[in-house]
């Protein structure tokens, strides 16, 4: 740059200078009054980026991996590097995010004041505006100087990339609306479905039956009229029978919910999320190497329980450089999704206990109706006692056979459960734990 174009330059085109941020390691700061509608950043240096894919950044020396990996954006599989290189940085480049950004982006490189900016402000850009995409600022847990988007700092340093979906990158699955949803919907159909079989079923089949008695010799060559209160239509007529078997049903279809996500779970044990190579170790510096395969992985998958442990192993060794701690962490997290499936399961519980409880409700009221018939049973008729009585037997057995068979899949899918975080936890602890070396 000529002299005269080089005073021209500073006369027109210095605004800012590279300071501490109040908003995160550093920025760019004003160094003198800027009107609205300024161009500012401007930079002789080349502007757009050039993507360098994984598999051609792995012959780099490891410091520069780690060096494009902390301070460039992550896309695709590849990484967006400055055309410029290492050695030469624009100001822009040092612009730290903000809802409510006193810089706006016009074009690839050009940046323009949406406001006058006093001296020793910070100049702002908001991404997402800017790059047209929603971003996701996630902690890193390695303690070493590094520079994210111009933000540069000693511990946590902060990366960013664009966010994969709808809900971001959650820690845990929770308890959420849809489940509450799903539960109200499944109880609804399952009530619709118990009515229309029992309603067009069951019931005129019951009534068939007691209708139609039949006729019995006796040894005193005596005819009598015989209902057969023991088919299975007779047994499963009464209401308390129909709300055993909707509870009964309603209880299984939540199992079969949470037996479709464990199973799930359990396949990603055939997967290999990390890869150490033989007469290789993990360092905490190489966390983010290791992290990245995690982190390619769709939102979905993300948030199921083995990336969820691996994640939390990989974050608790670089923040504290221990194999203890990832271990220990590795344990809590265990715990924790021990603890998740048991809540859970807590709707199922409480149906496996209500189901008796229904049947007792028969059992009460085919009581009160045979003590009700009582006088006709004084005179010879013991057929309301009967049909009291019946009411009372066949709700306990139904309610008893509805329970056993909610008790027998729910114990089968705790099973799986536990299994499933026996094996997880033995997963992270032959591939990854053992291959830790705390660094020195």
């Amino acid at each position: 740059m000529k002299r005269k174009k080089l005073l021209r330059h500073l006369h027109d085109e210095v605004y800012c200078r590279i300071g501490v941020s109040k908003i995160h390691g550093v920025g760019v700061l004003a160094i003198r009054r800027i009107p609205k509608g300024v161009r500012v950043l401007e930079s002789p240096l080349p502007t757009r980026d050039v993507r360098i894919s994984e598999a051609q950044l792995r012959t780099a020396p490891a410091g520069v991996r780690r060096l494009v990996d902390a301070f460039c954006e992550h896309e695709s599989g590849g990484y967006l590097l400055p055309r410029s290189g290492f050695n030469a940085f624009s100001l822009y480049q040092y612009v730290n995010h903000s809802k409510e950004p006193n810089v706006k982006l016009v074009s690839p490189g050009h940046y323009v004041t949406r406001r006058s900016i006093a001296a020793g402000e910070e100049l702002t850009l908001d991404y997402d505006r800017a790059f047209g995409e929603e971003h996701v600022f996630r902690r890193r847990t390695a303690p070493r100087w590094c520079m994210i988007f111009g933000a540069m700092e000693t511990s946590k340093p902060l990366s960013i990339e664009k966010k994969r979906g709808a809900d971001g990158y959650r820690n845990q699955e929770r308890w959420t609306s849809q489940d509450v949803v799903f539960g109200f919907v499944a109880l609804l159909l399952c009530l619709v479905l118990t009515q229309a079989i029992w309603a067009l079923y069951i019931r005129p089949n019951a009534d068939a039956i007691l209708n139609a008695p039949q006729r019995v010799t006796n040894a005193d060559k005596a005819d009598h009229a015989v209902r057969q209160l023991r088919s299975p239509f007779v047994i499963l007529r009464d209401y308390e029978q129909q709300v055993s078997t909707t509870l009964a049903l309603w209880a299984l279809v939540m199992l079969g919910r949470q037996w479709r996500g464990t199973t799930r779970a359990r396949r990603l044990l055939d997967k290999n999320y990390v890869t150490v190579g033989e007469g290789m170790v993990v360092l905490p510096e190489d966390v983010r190497v290791y992290s990245r395969t995690i982190e390619n992985l769709s939102p979905q998958e993300q948030e199921m329980f083995l990336p969820r442990l691996l994640t939390v192993a990989l974050t608790r060794f670089g923040a504290t450089g221990r194999i203890q701690d990832a271990a220990e962490a590795v344990r809590d997290e265990c715990e924790f999704e021990s603890s998740s499936q048991e809540a859970k399961l807590s709707m199922v519980r409480f149906t496996a206990w209500a189901i008796p409880a229904v049947g007792f409700v028969g059992t009460v009221r085919g009581i009160g109706a045979a003590l009700q018939e009582a006088q006709g049973a004084m005179g010879g008729d013991i057929s309301g006692v009967t049909l009291g009585l019946g009411v009372t037997f066949n709700s306990t057995l139904t309610a008893l056979i509805m329970t056993i068979v909610v008790m027998f899949w729910l114990h089968q899918l705790q099973q799986a459960q536990d299994r499933l975080v026996l094996d997880s936890r033995t997963y992270v602890d032959r591939r990854l734990l053992r291959q830790m070396r705390e660094g020195r």
